[in-house]
């Protein structure tokens, strides 16, 4: 089955409170992504958030909706030096697979590394998040400072 229809499967067929990374309330991004604006971001990428209700809570706050060379070079073209880009993701003792397909784990150091030069680690945080179904799943939030040019 190709990807494409794995994912359409996938979303109808279970609601979006069966889903492994459902949140009611996703607080962690949310407190994550007020820290940057509160350092002067003024636009978010949510990368991969399916059913995710952080796109409701964003557009609370004012901000536009807008996938992983992708990611990084929209990045380069809006951080600022300066800025940064806060990314959650599977840590390393995460899950290996999501809804039955396998997943790409990084550490806070390896996701500052994938953005490439320019880029560093400024802070992170390990996230322990339980699934409707009881399933605790690893994440990692990190915050990704853009430096000045290379």
């Amino acid at each position: 089955m190709a990807v494409h229809d794995h994912w359409q499967h996938f979303y109808t067929t279970r609601l979006p409170t069966e889903v492994g990374w459902y949140e009611e309330d996703p607080a962690i991004s949310r407190r994550r992504v007020g820290e940057a604006l509160a350092h002067g971001a003024r636009s978010v990428i949510d990368v991969g958030g399916g059913a995710s209700f952080l796109v409701d809570h964003l557009l609370d706050q004012g901000l536009d909706r807008v996938a992983r060379q992708r990611y990084v070079a929209l990045s380069k073209r809006t951080v600022e030096p300066g800025g940064s880009a806060v990314m959650a993701t599977f840590a390393p003792d995460g899950p290996e697979r999501c809804s039955g397909l396998p997943v790409q784990r990084f550490g806070p150091d390896e996701l500052a590394l994938e953005c490439g030069p320019g880029w560093r680690l400024s802070r992170a945080k390990g996230h322990r998040h339980t699934t409707p179904r009881g399933v605790e799943q690893r994440f990692v939030y990190a915050a990704i400072e853009r430096m000045g040019p290379v």
